[in-house]
């Protein structure tokens, strides 16, 4: 397989383009492939796919996207995953062509120049094009491959090639006049040509470009360059030439500097406004090593902020003259950049100075770094967020202080999982990597949990200890604003302004103060920060979250409550999941599972009976869309005796193939309460997979007179059709599948709609296949739609069978490749074995007789529960038709050779059997 985004976004499988898609699918699959691996959230994904002007029910809108694009991509629709709060694209790195270019770049900039030059020619030759959808990470590579452009010319330089060289560089410049590394190239490829005046003349381009457009001069190493060439130096390639090691601490900052260079452009005032440690200072620096740098850090007197600027502006007050005077006077001729780094403390001094410099009418431009913004009129705020995944993990490996580290794909993933716990700040990586050699990569990511006494350097700077930078942030809250942000450490994601006043608010802090608490929070970099519209939702970055959670007074009482917020969170999603509204509900759910999950960690040993309230209503959730790792939080319950936590731990055991171990349980549970509707809806469900028809009609009948939902009945009564039909009860199923059917519409729930019409078509599959298809493709989209997983492959299998057993043989074969895929992708091994089981009748059909026999022998070998009816019938009939044509011996041997196999061999050797 293979995505492509550099150029044209596509997909290709099998070495043919599957997908090519256009507008707002584009658009999407560029931002799933743009973050291979990575859970994208659903906010993220709408702003990307839909701009600045997304639809009402932009959610739901982007859902059918998703399910449009499964389509699309055809074999590799299983790709998309669904994983809270959003939604990734599982590929290996080496199929994203965007991840090799980076790879090819990074391995160029460790080599000799010939061999640079073979990798940089294989990395540009990845690009087809300028990039269709240039988001912040198009933005990012766009610069990679300026960058990469430059390294080549480099290369020709350093290997003698000058006017190769040249003639590239010329055209580099023409289109990035700004560019101080394509231009210093650009004079040293022209120099070493023996073209002094075309030299001279690229620097005249490039000053009068800086002057015109950003009011700045060129820096002070071109300036020495250009005088080197008038002097007539002989003129040698120097250390410009080669590929610079990115600046100390601007390591994957590329759009951010593209993002700053264009703001100066249009205003004279910007302010690089973050978190503490996420490199807001290192920024500034790239633009401020040839101008004018006032550290505010050091001073505490507002009074002192004038007379700071001064020094660093070199000026001095005539006797009688004020310093604020002096310096307007100084202003109003100065251009070039003014830097005022570490403005929160000093906030309204800083303001009125700044405020008196611009109202001189000056041409100079300020540069201030701040936790919040200044607030004056025509400021441009640029906010510096974490690094990017591939950006923090490259500074880690850059900041090791170990020589020759050059770590490994295994050491990469856990380099990676460092930087993503530490939220990509990158001082914390910066002290995270500077402690190997002291300790293993694989040690420290261990014992994270203590990151703020692992994280410290020798020194007295305030960037000596991760905990320091905090501190400094946390000293400048107000009272209230400290209050608050502790308490807010129990959240584990994000957070609505609702939601918070209901766990923070006490009578030390009323709920109508939460709001504008919140708000300047976020102003201060505390909090992260809402998109402008709809419900806002705030988040603490984790190393922040860390720090306040540990100094939370009275914890366990704000744990409880966040507990009791999310257990009735989960019971009025319980009940939307069974209304109309359920692909709403079911998103709010999946953006709250890390705080349930957080919910239940801390009820599981302070308040069981808290936690059962928490984790029972989750069951119809996780049991629609097979998640498996929801199911296991009932695993306490279970112990402690509760009959719908065993029930839900049944589930997940004959999700995982354990039905020996799941139907016990189930019955164990039944016995217990069989008035429960999740208890009597499990125990059907295992009893129908066990062939035990009579126990299971019994149970469904028994949870429809206990639910009074119109869904939750329809369900009931597709599930006594299924009993019925399995049973070889064709018109009772008929009847109770009408019933469902009819029940379903009314409700208006798509679940209930979806799984009625695969039960209506399940029943008459055999009696009218064509409309049984027409009804299981309507009931696919609903399912796909609103992420019901079981549904959806359930219907998947059921269609394909149907048309291995009555269409052509070859393309219902293919088909099985995508079935098998779902069932291995959400980890159902008891569904799966029924898909399996189908495609043995239909290799038997085409006369692969040999393969059917081992796939039959693997089944047979790995499964505690047999088929049964008119499933085993087929079975039957098939193999002995398979044994007839193999022969006793070839049949036997081929079954044998299966047997052999475990169940997960069985599987990969199926799709092994499946036509490309």
């Amino acid at each position: 397989m293979e995505f492509r985004v550099l150029g044209p976004v596509e997909a290709w499988h099998g070495g043919r383009l599957v997908c090519a898609p256009a507008g707002r699918q584009r658009a999407l699959l560029a931002a799933l492939v743009l973050r291979r691996g990575r859970v994208v959230p659903v906010d993220l994904l709408v702003d990307e796919v839909f701009g600045d002007d997304p639809p009402r029910s932009a959610r739901n809108a982007l859902q059918t996207y998703v399910t449009r694009l499964r389509q699309a991509l055809g074999p590799l629709g299983g790709r998309v995953r669904t994983r809270a709060p959003g939604y990734l694209l599982e590929a290996p790195a080496d199929a994203i062509d965007a991840e090799r270019f980076t790879l090819l770049l990074d391995q160029a900039r460790q080599s000799a120049p010939p061999r640079a030059l073979t990798l940089l020619d294989e990395a540009l030759a990845l690009w087809r094009g300028p990039m269709s959808e240039p988001g912040p990470d198009g933005v990012r590579l766009a610069e990679l491959c300026l960058a990469a452009r430059e390294d080549r010319a480099a290369a020709l330089l350093a290997l003698g090639r000058a006017t190769e060289a040249a003639a590239e560089l010329d055209g580099l410049a023409a289109a990035e006049p700004w560019r101080e590394r394509t231009v210093a190239l650009q004079l040293n490829a022209l120099a070493a040509a023996g073209r002094i005046p075309a030299a001279l003349a690229a620097f005249a381009r490039h000053r009068d470009s800086l002057r015109d457009e950003l009011g700045l001069d060129p820096s002070a190493a071109l300036r020495d360059l250009r005088q080197r060439l008038l002097r007539g130096e002989d003129f040698t390639p120097s250390a410009a030439v080669a590929p610079p090691p990115a600046a100390f601490g601007l390591v994957g900052r590329e759009h951010e500097l593209a993002v700053v260079t264009a703001a100066f452009t249009a205003r004279p005032l910007v302010t690089l406004v973050g978190p503490g440690g996420v490199g807001k200072t290192s920024l500034a620096r790239r633009f401020a090593d040839r101008n004018r740098w006032v550290d505010l850090a050091p001073l505490r007197d507002p009074e002192a902020v004038i007379p700071a600027i001064a020094e660093a502006a070199g000026v001095l007050a005539e006797p009688g003259v004020e310093p604020s005077g002096a310096l307007r006077e100084w202003a109003r001729r100065a251009d070039g950049l003014l830097v005022l780094d570490n403005c929160e403390h000093l906030l309204p001094a800083v303001a009125a100075a700044v405020s008196a410099l611009l109202a001189a009418g000056t041409r100079l431009r300020i540069l201030a770094t701040s936790r919040e913004r200044l607030g004056l009129p025509g400021e441009l705020v640029v906010d510096v967020p974490p690094l990017p995944e591939a950006g923090a993990v490259e500074l880690f490996v850059a900041r090791v202080p170990v020589s020759g580290f050059n770590p490994d794909p295994a050491l990469l993933t856990a380099i990676g999982r460092i930087c993503a716990a530490l939220d990509g700040l990158p001082l914390a990586i910066e002290l995270a990597a500077a402690r190997i050699g002291s300790l293993t990569v694989d040690d420290l990511a261990e014992r994270l949990g203590a990151r703020f006494s692992l994280l410290r350097q020798a020194g007295e700077g305030r960037h000596s200890a991760l905990e320091d930078v905090i501190d400094w942030s946390f000293d400048l809250l107000t009272e209230d604003e400290q209050r608050l942000f502790l308490r807010l450490s129990v959240f584990a994601s994000s957070f609505d302004l609702a939601t918070a006043e209901a766990v923070a608010a006490d009578a030390d802090l009323p709920a109508g103060k939460i709001a504008d608490l919140v708000a300047r929070l976020a102003d201060r970099s505390m909090l992260t920060r809402p998109g402008p519209a709809g419900v806002g939702r705030y988040r603490m970055l984790e190393t922040i979250r860390v720090y306040a959670a540990a100094r939370l007074p009275d914890a366990d009482r704000y744990r409880r409550r966040h507990a009791e917020v999310f257990a009735e969170f989960t019971r009025r999603a319980d009940s939307g999941l069974f209304g109309p509204d359920e692909a709403a509900w079911a998103q709010r759910l999946e953006s709250r599972l890390d705080d349930i999950r957080a919910a239940w960690a801390w009820t599981r040993d302070a308040d069981p009976g808290l936690m059962l309230r928490l984790v029972v209503p989750l069951f119809r959730f996780a049991y629609w869309r097979l998640r498996g790792d929801l199911l296991l939080l009932a695993a306490p319950g279970a112990v402690a005796g509760s009959a719908e936590c065993l029930a839900a731990t049944a589930f997940a055991a004959s999700m995982e193939g354990r039905l020996d171990e799941a139907l016990p349980m189930a019955a164990q549970a039944m016995a217990m309460d069989p008035d429960s509707p999740v208890v009597t809806e499990v125990f059907g469900d295992l009893a129908l997979f066990n062939g035990t028809l009579d126990d299971a009609l019994a149970a469904f009948q028994r949870a429809a007179q206990s639910q009074p939902e119109p869904a939750a009945q329809a369900i009931s009564l597709g599930n006594q059709a299924l009993a019925c039909s399995y049973g070889g009860d064709d018109a009772e199923a008929a009847a109770r599948a009408e019933k469902a059917v009819a029940l379903a519409l009314g409700s208006g729930n798509p679940t209930a709609i979806c799984f009625a019409g695969f039960v209506h078509a399940e029943v008459i599959a055999d009696l009218d296949p064509d409309t049984a298809l027409q009804l299981f493709e309507t009931a696919r989209v609903t399912a796909d739609e609103i992420g019901n997983r079981l549904v959806s492959g359930v219907v998947r299998t059921a269609s394909v069978a149907l048309r291995g057993r009555y269409g052509p043989a070859e393309p219902a074969l293919r088909l099985f490749r995508e079935v098998i895929t779902h069932w291995v992708a959400t980890e159902s091994r008891s569904l799966l074995v029924t898909a399996l089981r189908n495609l043995v009748l239909l290799l038997a059909r085409t006369a692969r007789d040999r393969a059917a026999a081992e796939l039959a022998g693997g089944l047979d070998a790995t499964t505690p529960v047999a088929s049964y009816g008119i499933e085993a019938r087929r079975l039957d009939t098939a193999l002995a038709a398979v044994r007839y044509r193999l022969g006793p011996e070839a049949y036997e041997a081929a079954w044998a050779t299966g047997a052999r196999r475990s169940f997960g061999a069985t599987a990969s050797r199926a799709l092994e059997l499946i036509p490309g």
